[in-house]
């Protein structure tokens, strides 16, 4: 073991132990958070949660919310816009056009639908999978899957980005944005 003092901060080096080893578990899920927004490779082990990318998002402001937040509020700028993918630009996985597409490819550190198979949580996180239960906030009677993109100061509201709604014109292979808050029918897949 070495010690190092950078600044006021004392710092143990254990010689053989990777970052990922030896950072708590809030160090890690900090990190995933930020290599989510930035493309990055992602911690992984217990306790660390899988977070997609938004670097892959085709809109990428920072100017997430409409005033007032409110549930069919159109979002600002490119945020109000519906997109459709290059299919070709992501990796290929079956179910093009469906909801769980759209999810998977913002995961492509994961295999198939390993996105729809993480752990779930009542809080939000950036670059979590939001699972809509049948029903809630505008899901389909079999539920709907959308993207984190932002969370409101607020924590309450939340941007995301999904594939295969129909609100403002968008549908089957159409990538929209929207806001959704949370709910005790909305889960955070990480």
């Amino acid at each position: 073991m070495r010690r190092h003092i950078i600044g006021s901060v004392l710092l143990l080096v254990i010689i053989g132990l990777t970052f990922s080893a030896i950072a708590p578990p809030w160090v890690k899920t900090q990190w995933n958070v930020v290599a989510a927004q930035k493309g990055l490779p992602q911690l992984t082990g217990a306790g660390v949660p899988v977070l997609g990318t938004t670097s892959l998002e085709p809109c990428q402001s920072t100017d997430y919310w409409a005033t007032p937040i409110a549930q069919w509020a159109v979002p600002p700028g490119c945020y109000g816009a519906i997109y459709t993918p290059d299919q070709a630009a992501y990796p290929a996985r079956p179910d093009w056009g469906w909801c769980n597409w759209w999810v998977e490819e913002m995961h492509p550190s994961l295999q198939g639908d390993q996105a729809l198979q993480l752990p779930r949580h009542a809080t939000p996180v950036v670059g979590a999978v939001a699972w809509l239960a049948a029903g809630e906030q505008g899901a389909s009677a079999s539920g709907h899957y959308a993207e984190v993109v932002a969370i409101n100061p607020d924590g309450y509201w939340l941007l995301v980005s999904e594939m295969n709604d129909n609100w403002r014109g968008a549908g089957f292979g159409l990538v929209n944005y929207r806001y959704i808050h949370v709910s005790s029918n909305v889960w955070f897949l990480y």
